[in-house]
């Protein structure tokens, strides 16, 4: 099962958020055992945290997986002989095929959608690797 953005956002908000909260109670547990405090509601939120974070870092690995395969797919796309681009007006498009493939349509440069374009859109244009 293919991890979506809207996930791998969550996991990151999660992560992020996860070890500030993670600290700040675990702060409050040892404050609580110097005292000589009770820490089984600490415990009990530290493990809920630790878990969340693990559930973060799944999705995480899962997406870095995900990514290397498909960077292992496009890096297996010869244009050549050999793996190697055969022009480099050829490994020009390789290589903004791959960042519109990592970053999306709205991160590409004008020189890397002008190398994906196909033709314009008074003929019906498409961007195309």
């Amino acid at each position: 099962m293919a991890v979506t953005n809207d996930e791998v956002k969550q996991a990151i908000d999660t992560l992020q958020s996860g070890f500030s909260e993670y600290r700040k109670a675990n702060d409050a547990r040892l404050d609580a055992l110097a005292k000589g405090r009770g820490t089984a509601d600490l415990d009990e939120k530290l493990a809920k945290i630790t878990a969340d974070l693990d559930k973060a870092e799944k999705v995480n690995e899962q997406f870095r997986r995900e990514a290397k395969a498909l960077e292992a797919t496009v890096n297996r796309l010869t244009l050549g002989a050999g793996g190697t681009s055969a022009t480099p007006e050829a490994k020009a498009q390789r290589d903004a095929y791959v960042h519109f493939l990592r970053a999306g349509d709205e991160k590409l440069s004008m020189d890397e959608r002008k190398t994906l374009v196909a033709a314009n859109d008074a003929t019906g244009g498409y961007l195309a690797p």
